[in-house]
């Protein structure tokens, strides 16, 4: 695998210092390459261009932690684990606003951003680490949440798009495992939620696989069924599961060979 970094941040520091408007508005338009495929910054469709001072604000921290120095310098890793997978990436940051963000579900754009379609990559060749205006972040977390997107991306372009609950989990708790990631829900908890997910891992019902994945205050949130799990149980399930059978997993039989 090819990764390319693009620097986002200064760009997007750069138009949210236009004064808010249709003139902003043309401003990220005009910075994001809207209608050039080939030139588009395809992170920046997820920004909101209309965000008040706390998403500069967010910006403007996470260029002083120099946090996209800590994903450049990851990828020559990352390229050496993915080595045997020939397609070529940019790769780029997405702030996204979970605060004022009207039209901002955070649920739903991390689920997009985790199951994405692969014809979609195909078209616009992007590996987009998501970050959030509400969230502290430090070049460490970012840094594993870049392994963890680049891992999904080499997965399903090796073994396909999730269709069953029990495709989702078996991708996440690989690309979480991968990144490092340990389990924060109590063992009584998964154990718990392994009874009530159990009768749902062959559903390919977005609303049931949405619940059992990110529990039921973010079904809640989208209208969607609660299904009596704390939040993110279906992933913190998925994590303990990967961490103990890693001897059969993806990572060893496909990624790293």
């Amino acid at each position: 695998m090819n990764l390319e970094f693009v620097p986002i941040l200064s760009v997007a520091k750069n138009f949210y210092q236009v004064p808010l408007g249709m003139e902003r508005f043309d401003a990220y338009i005009q910075a994001m390459g809207a209608y050039n495929d080939d030139a588009a910054l395809v992170p920046m469709i997820g920004m909101n261009p209309m965000a008040k001072s706390h998403v500069s604000e967010k910006i403007n921290e996470l260029i002083a932690l120099e946090v996209e120095n800590a994903i450049q310098s990851e990828l020559p890793n990352l390229e050496r684990y993915f080595a045997n997978i020939p397609n070529q990436f940019k790769v780029g940051i997405c702030v996204s606003d979970d605060v004022r963000g009207g039209w901002t579900n955070r649920y739903l754009n991390d689920c997009n951003s985790r199951f994405f379609e692969i014809s979609g990559i195909k078209k616009r060749p992007w590996v987009v680490v998501m970050l959030w205006a509400s969230q502290t972040y430090t070049p460490e977390n970012v840094r594993a949440l870049l392994q963890a997107q680049v891992f999904r991306t080499a997965y399903r372009l090796q073994v396909g798009e999730t269709k069953t609950l029990y495709d989702h989990m078996i991708q996440e708790g690989q690309a979480l495992a991968f990144a490092g990631n340990t389990v924060k829900l109590e063992f009584d908890d998964l154990e718990y939620s392994r009874e009530v997910i159990q009768s749902h891992l062959a559903s390919t019902h977005f609303p049931t696989v949405f619940a059992c994945l990110y529990g039921d205050q973010a079904a809640k949130s989208v209208g969607y069924p609660a299904l009596g799990l704390s939040s993110n149980a279906g992933f913190e399930l998925a994590l303990f599961d990967a961490l103990k059978n890693l001897s059969s997993s993806f990572i060893l039989e496909h990624v790293i060979s």
